[in-house]
Parts: C-alpha cells; structure tokens; sequence
C-alpha cells in the first residue's frame, strides 16, 4: 500500500507541475510602448542645472539638439549654458522617446544688441534699426548715434555682394561689468587678447555663427566699451 502511495505521488508531478507553470505569476510582461519624462519643459539659467529621468524602468540614450544651450549626460543631468532653446530627448534602444523643451533665460537685460541677420542689405539694416537718431550713409557703412540711455553709438559694415557681415554698438562705460555678464550668458567665452574680449556664438572656430568682440574706447576723456559683431562665415570665407 505504502509503494503504491509512493507511485501514486510520482505520477501526479508531472501534472501538477504543468498546473503550476500556467499561473498568472509566470504570464510574460506586456511589451513596452511609450516611454515619458519626469517634466516636459524646464527653464534655466546660464550654468544652472536640472535633472530629468524616465518615468519608466527602461534604458535610455540622452541627447540635446543644440548643446550650445544646454547639454544633457548619460544620467540625465541638464546643464543650461546659454541663452536660448533647446530640445531634449530621451531614446531606448527600440527606438521608443520622449522630449523635453529647454530654455535657458537671461538674468541680465544690459542693452538691445544691434541688428545681426547677417547677408542683409543697407535698406534691410535701416529698417530693423530702432533707436538711432542721425544716420550716415556711403553705401558700404551705416553709422547712428544716439544721446541718450545706455548706447551711445552704432555702426554696420556691409559688403556690396556679401551683405551685412559686421555690427557694432558702443555702450556707455558705467556698464561695463555689467556687460561682461550679459554676454558670458549669452556666448561661448574665448580669452583676451590685446585688451579686448572674444566671445563665439558657437563651440567651435570652425562652426561658429558669429564672433563677438568687447573692448574699451575713450572719446572726449569718457570711455565706451565697444561690443562687436562679425559674421562667422564672411571671416572664413576671407581666409
């Protein structure tokens, strides 16, 4: 009888460990179809930074469209560089993604820059010039000045076949630190040389859009600091 029980219980296991492997516990996982991130849109400022993740338990690549903004590292960490925006996507393997829209904002408001849609004409220059007063005209060059608020003055260089490739404004000195703030959050800083500042709206020479140079000029015993513009590609084209 005992042999029989015995037989009895080795014949059943097959049966129930069929029974077994049928439970819900061992259902395989629905397949993943979207992932998301913790926020969808983020605002900073020039070196502050911000962490994003996936709401999902998931592998993930980050990438920035415009790293000069903001770059993001494989853990997710945005840093905001300079001023402007950018997008943010997170990305699996199969290809799943979701975005996240940065802007990085100014905290320093010092002046209107000139008038940069570089390739444009003397008609187009006037036209998108606001506050000067007295102009002067030759064809190549357009100068203004005015005689109040914070810019004194500004000048425009335009090729006859390239367009506008150079603008320039001159900023009263009593701003001067000030000026040094509002373009390290808003350009790649360079170093000095001769006295002057350089600055790229860009990361590298070879790509850059456009060069900025600061500097300090003296008229009638007061100084200025001259803050200038120069087209990228009309200076790479001249080299």
């Amino acid at each position: 009888m005992k042999a029989k029980t015995i037989l009895t219980a080795i014949l059943m296991m097959p049966f129930v460990a069929s029974f077994t492997g049928c439970s819900d516990d061992d259902e395989p996982e629905a397949k993943l179809t979207k992932i998301s991130l913790n926020e969808n849109s983020l605002v900073l400022s020039h070196n502050d930074v911000s962490v994003l993740s996936v709401n999902e338990d998931v592998d993930v690549e980050w990438s920035s469209m415009d790293p000069f903004v903001a770059t993001v590292d494989e853990n997710g960490v945005v840093t905001g560089h300079y001023v402007g925006g950018t997008v943010i996507e997170a990305k699996t393997a199969d290809g799943l993604s979701d975005v996240c829209l940065v802007g990085v904002m100014p905290l320093y408001y010092t002046f209107n820059e000139p008038y940069i849609e570089w390739g444009k004409t003397q008609a187009d220059v006037l036209a998108g010039q606001e506050f000067a007063q007295d102009y002067t005209l030759d064809g190549t060059e357009v100068s203004c000045s005015q005689s109040t608020g914070k810019i004194f003055s500004a000048r425009y260089l335009i090729d006859p076949d390239k367009g506008l490739y150079y603008s320039e404004l001159q900023i009263k000195g009593d701003y001067e630190q000030e000026i040094y703030k509002f373009l390290e959050e808003r350009y790649f800083y360079v170093g000095i040389e001769d006295g002057a500042r350089y600055y790229m709206h860009g990361l590298s020479p070879d790509t850059y859009d456009y060069a900025v140079r600061c500097y300090r000029v003296k008229h009638n015993s007061k100084t200025y600091i001259t803050v200038a513009y120069i087209w990228g590609d009309y200076v790479r084209s001249k080299n």
